[in-house]
Formats: structure tokens, C-alpha cells, sequence
């Protein structure tokens, strides 16, 4: 029957129980189908569109038309879908809210999510989303992806003339348009419109950090690189770009970067891009680990093996001992992976170097391997200041 795929064994057993008093599928149907996805919906639509079937044959065309207008909204996204997005995308297919949500709650079986900010519209398996792709003509698919691109031009230039708000930009249009862009092999001027101040506001308030806008930056960059002298132009806004938030990171001293987390003008993710953005290792390394005083423990692992692997990277062996060093007094007490990652470090610098990370991690030791591994250490001392006095 299935020949063993699991989404499709899940697809007939899912049909074989009862929704609303009736069963999609009985056991006898199931011996005269092919075992495909094709077979499978082409089946289970036959039997839904009699349960959907309205009062007058112009609702039962509607409610045909909601329900194919949502599956290929969601069948071109690369993402989660809000309800706003699916109304912009579709607004003949869907002209209303009672609309979506009737097609929304027929196809829930395959289309998961509450179309909202943290919970949009997805399919419940990728594969679903490729089989109501590949069931459009080619023809159709483009025309679903240029209204994506229009959403996207749209959204763009609303940010752009202040008509629309950062806050109030599609999450989904600013995570992926470039990726529309990319995908539709736009012409170059769709991309170096993602280089204007409206597009960098929105993923600054969607992202909380400037990394996506610069990803679509390199997109715009790319394209003008390969566009040539006719467009040095953006490539030196592209350069601006990337190198204005490199700046950015640089001017920020590290107690006023710590006082923004502290007090909570900047998040935490947006601190450890800038930091990581600091040209100078030393400087990178030092912020990282002041900030982990601030931010949450998971955050915290993060931001201390990047300011280690900062650490580890300076050149001048005085200047690696003293990062090494401010990195160490950082370290939680119950992360052996920081401790191994130190200690590994201090291989390569010299005995007071070494010394002075030790004893900043002396409470690490001791918490992780207790009084065994603290005398293992005072022993260790002693014994290589006997042997190379």
C-alpha cells in the first residue's frame, strides 16, 4: 500500500480516522489505490469536496478556490506564513478572514500552524510542500512567485517611504525576499533597493541584529560584481555597508556596550554581533566575556568559546596572557567544555602566562573535580617548578 514511505503510511492511517463522524478513507478503498502521494490526495480531495460542498454551486467554487489558494501560498514559502501574509498573497483566492479560516481549518491535517508571529502556516512535512508545488504548472508556480515578489516590492518601498513601520513589516517578507530575489534571478536592481536605510530599520527590529540585512547586502554586492564598471557604484555602497557596522562595533567601548545590556537598550544577541565585529581580538575577547556577566546561561556559553577562540587567535604571546586571563575569570563553574577549551589555550603561551589563567579557573577545578582535582593541581605546580626551576 505504501511501499513503506512513513509520511504516506501516516497520510492513509490519519484518512482511516474518523474526522467529524465521517472517515476520509475505509480499509477497502486502500486496496485499489496506488501507493503514492499523488493517488493519496487525489482520492482524499474527491471525498473532502463533498463534505465542503456548499449550499449553491458558486460557494462550493469558493471554497474550492480558498482551499487551493492557501496550499500554494504555503507550498511557495520558504518560511512560516502570518494571516496577513496569506490575505496579501491571495486576495482574490481569499478575500476574507472567515475565508482563511475555513480553508485553513479544512487542510489542517496537512497545513500546521496558527498563523500568527511565532506560530505561522507551514506544512507539517517538507515533502508536502514540494508534492503542491510540483502539482501547479509551470505556469502557475511563476505567477505565485511573482506575487511574491510583488509583496516583497511592495513591503519594500512602504519601509522605505515611511508608509509602514519596521514594527509592523511582514517578519516573513524581511527574512526572505532576498531569497525570492535570489531564486527568481531578478534583475539587479531589485537587489540593490535591499540597500536603503527602511529594509535595515526592519531587520534590525525583526532580527534584533544587522547580520540578515548584511546577507542581503552581499546578495546586492554580488550582482553588482558581476555587472561590473556600470555598477561600482553599489559596489561601494555595498562596501559602506558592511564596513559602517564594522565601525559601529569598533566606537563602542565595551562599558557602554555592557551598561546597554545591563539596562537593556541593546539584547544580547545584537551585543554579540557588535562584538564580534571588533576588528581588534583583544578588544573582542574582553567585550564578549563582560557582557556574559549579563545574559542568560546558555547565552553565556556562547559568548565565552567565541571570546576564547578570539583569545586564542591574538598573535603578540603578552597580549594572548592577558586576554586569556580576563576570558578565564569569566568561566561558569559547571561548564567543563569552557575549562577544557582554556586550559588547551594555555598550551602554547609561557609558565606565568599559564600560571595566572590557572589561578582564575582554580573554582572551575575545584567545583567540577573537587578537592582531589584542586590538591592534583597545587601538586602539578610544584612539581614542574622543581623540575624546570
Amino acid at each position: 500500500m505504501s511501499e513503506g514511505d512513513p509520511l504516506l503510511v501516516r497520510l492513509y492511517v490519519e484518512a482511516l480516522l474518523a474526522e467529524g463522524g465521517r472517515a476520509a478513507f475505509t480499509p477497502n478503498d486502500l486496496l485499489t489505490l496506488r501507493p503514492d502521494i499523488k493517488a493519496f490526495f487525489d482520492r482524499w480531495f474527491d471525498e473532502q469536496k463533498k463534505l465542503w460542498k456548499g449550499d449553491n454551486p458558486q460557494e462550493t467554487v469558493s471554497r474550492d478556490r480558498s482551499v487551493n489558494g492557501f496550499l500554494n501560498a504555503c507550498a511557495i514559502a520558504k518560511g512560516p506564513l502570518t494571516r496577513d501574509d496569506v490575505l496579501g498573497l491571495a486576495p482574490s483566492e481569499l478575500p476574507s478572514s472567515a475565508d482563511l479560516n475555513w480553508a485553513a481549518d479544512a487542510l489542517s491535517r496537512f497545513v500546521i500552524g496558527a498563523g500568527n508571529i511565532n506560530n505561522g502556516y507551514v506544512f507539517g512535512h517538507s515533502r508536502l510542500g514540494y508534492y503542491f508545488a510540483e502539482r501547479s504548472t509551470a505556469k502557475e508556480r511563476e505567477g505565485w512567485c511573482q506575487r511574491y515578489l510583488r509583496y516583497g516590492r511592495e513591503t519594500l518601498s512602504q519601509l522605505n517611504d515611511d508608509t509602514q513601520k519596521p514594527k509592523d513589516a511582514s517578519p516573513y517578507v524581511v527574512r526572505y525576499y532576498g531569497a525570492h530575489l535570489s531564486e527568481a534571478n531578478a534583475q539587479p536592481q531589485a537587489f540593490y533597493d535591499l540597500m536603503s536605510e527602511g529594509w535595515l530599520r526592519a531587520w534590525e527590529w525583526i532580527d534584533g541584529t544587522p547580520d540578515g540585512f548584511l546577507a542581503d547586502v552581499q546578495r546586492a554586492w554580488q550582482q553588482a560584481k558581476a555587472q561590473g564598471a556600470p555598477a561600482l557604484g553599489q559596489q561601494v555602497r555595498a562596501a559602506l555597508c558592511f564596513s559602517s557596522v564594522v565601525s559601529l562595533s569598533a566606537n563602542i567601548s565595551t562599558e557602554l556596550r555592557v551598561s546597554c545590556v545591563k539596562t537593556g537598550v541593546i539584547s544580547p544577541t545584537l551585543a554579540y554581533v557588535y562584538a564580534c565585529r571588533k576588528p581588534n581580538l583583544n578588544e573582542q575577547a574582553e567585550s564578549l566575556a563582560a557582557i556574559s556577566a549579563y545574559v542568560s546561561t546558555e547565552q553565556r556559553v556562547r559568548f565565552l568559546a567565541q571570546a576564547l577562540a578570539a583569545a586564542r587567535a591574538i598573535q603578540h604571546d603578552d597580549s594572548r596572557v592577558h586576554t586569556l586571563s580576563a576570558v578565564a575569570e569569566r568561566l561558569l563553574n559547571h561548564d567543563h567544555a569552557l575549562l577544557d577549551a582554556t586550559l588547551e589555550a594555555v598550551l602554547q603561551i609561557n609558565r606565568a602566562g599559564c600560571l595566572d589563567v590557572i589561578e582564575k579557573v582554580l573554582p572551575t577545578i575545584t567545583q567540577l573535580g573537587g578537592e582531589r582535582a584542586l590538591h592534583e593541581t597545587a601538586q602539578a605546580i610544584l612539581d614542574t617548578a622543581r623540575w624546570w626551576p
